[in-house]
């Protein structure tokens, strides 16, 4: 039919068709760009809203943290000027973690800071065929205002757990440990010790290596414990992880083991040196370092 109009006719129904489609196209980027306007809109303002949301939530939360830090600065003013309620706030802490002891079967340390416990590592009759190991400690109380005393308390305690040693072939071990000003000394002792092998000098001097990892695994325990030494043990000659110095520490904590002459110690030092120790093993602390020493 286009084909019977005249040539001027043709060209414009052509040229009103190609606007048509130009029309239809230019309506359909229109919608489109209107419809991706729309989402791009929606899309900044959820997350204007995240936003003012994430502003508030995070101006709640460093609120709180300033209330609650300056609830704890208040309530340590009142701890620390305050005799009698330290007093209270210390034994209730001390008798909340005796009653944890007491339902874990775990030992814990006196409340009083300046103590001397001697501690025994005593195995079953040999003639057994699956020797145990049994461990015992006692405390005594000391009186830090004379150094001279405290050393004498030391040597006394010495003289008495090296008796015990030699008295009986099934006592193979004892230790000392005394806490004064929250500083430890630790000494270790076989049925060989000589009294007069251990000098002690106040003040202690600090040793400048410790061990950031002490990991204690058995044969027959799944999972391994990791043996967290308390900072002030860092002395020089202090001896730490002998088999009593581990057995000790293991009655101490909350966690079910196993244990006899068959464990590992796997240690890491302040300079990422690792090591393993046996049960035939310990450390001797000195200033500078620290040296391996076998059990005889």
């Amino acid at each position: 039919m286009l084909y019977n109009l005249p040539f001027n006719k043709r060209i414009i129904v052509v040229m009103d068709f190609f606007k048509t489609i130009i029309m239809e196209n230019v309506e359909k980027v229109k919608e489109k760009t209107i419809k991706k306007a729309t989402e791009i809109k929606t899309i900044v303002v959820n997350q204007i809203q995240k936003y003012k949301l994430d502003v508030k939530a995070l101006e709640i939360i460093m609120f709180c943290i300033n209330i609650t830090n300056a609830i704890k600065q208040y309530m340590n003013r009142i701890y620390n000027s305050n005799t009698k309620i330290r007093f209270i706030v210390d034994r209730s802490v001390y008798c909340s973690k005796c009653l944890f002891c007491i339902l874990n079967n775990q030992r814990i340390q006196p409340f009083k800071n300046n103590w001397i416990c001697t501690s025994i590592l005593m195995k079953q009759n040999s003639k057994f065929v699956d020797e145990k190991y049994y461990f015992n400690d006692a405390y005594g109380y000391l009186d830090i205002n004379d150094n001279d005393n405290l050393l004498e308390n030391f040597k006394e305690s010495l003289e008495t757990i090296l008796s015990i040693i030699n008295s009986e072939n099934n006592f193979s071990e004892g230790m000392i440990t005394m806490k004064t000003n929250n500083q430890y000394i630790n000494r270790i002792c076989f049925n060989n010790t000589k009294p007069n092998e251990f000098d002690i000098s106040l003040p202690l001097v600090q040793s400048k290596h410790q061990f950031i990892s002490v990991k204690y695994s058995h044969p027959r325990m799944k999972e391994p414990i990791f043996i967290d030494i308390d900072k002030e043990y860092y002395y020089a000659y202090n001896e730490l992880f002998s088999p009593v110095f581990v057995k000790r520490y293991l009655e101490y904590q909350p966690l079910e083991y196993e244990f006899d002459m068959n464990y590992e110690l796997e240690i890491m030092d302040n300079d990422i040196n690792t090591f393993v120790l046996t049960s035939k093993q310990y450390v001797l602390l000195v200033e500078s370092t620290y040296t391996i020493k076998n059990i005889e």
